[in-house]
């Protein structure tokens, strides 16, 4: 990120791949992270927003299945989650969780989660590190499928979400 803030994982057997029988793993032409969806995860300690917080994500689960799947938690508390769950449901929250219903999907989709203290139904709370692909604590609910980018910024960047959402689409062809 340029800001040490980057995201890492010490332990090889844990790490995702971006590189599968020497070729590096493409979505749409472009690189992308895999994840197997049993142990891949990746942590950034350092990584620690409050209010307000911009996320974009631009992600493709490998499968669809009945099993939560975590795409983003804090590391160590239960402070910020996105999640699939069990019932064709993503869950968010910052503290507080709404579900939305969709329809399960290996499309690839773009999040924008613009969060920030007039959006308190997903409460207030700050990342505690920032854990991706898997759930807090002892990671577990680990995420099967691709991350070509994901973005944090500790502002609030709702005026330029259009801008940034084109910008990803342009570059990765999501949607």
């Amino acid at each position: 990120s340029g800001n040490g803030d980057n995201a890492s994982q010490v332990s090889a057997s844990a790490q995702p791949k971006i590189v599968s029988s020497g070729s590096v793993i493409l979505e749409n032409g472009k690189a992308a992270i895999e994840f197997d969806g049993s142990n891949d995860f990746f942590d950034a300690a350092s990584v620690t927003t409050g209010d307000p917080k911009s996320i974009f994500i631009s992600s493709k689960f490998t499968s669809v299945s009945a099993s939560e799947k975590v795409i983003f938690d804090s590391i160590t508390t239960n402070q910020s989650i996105l999640y699939k769950g069990t019932s064709n449901a993503i869950a968010l929250g910052f503290g507080t969780f709404t579900f939305t219903s969709y329809t399960a999907t290996t499309d690839y989709v773009l999040y924008s989660i613009m969060h920030n203290v007039t959006n308190t139904n997903l409460g207030t709370n700050a990342f505690n590190g920032l854990r991706i692909a898997a759930v807090r604590g002892t990671a577990s609910l680990f995420y099967n499928g691709i991350i070509s980018e994901f973005i944090v910024y500790g502002s609030d960047e709702s005026a330029n979400r259009t801008d940034i959402e084109t910008n990803i689409n342009d570059y990765y062809n999501v949607y």
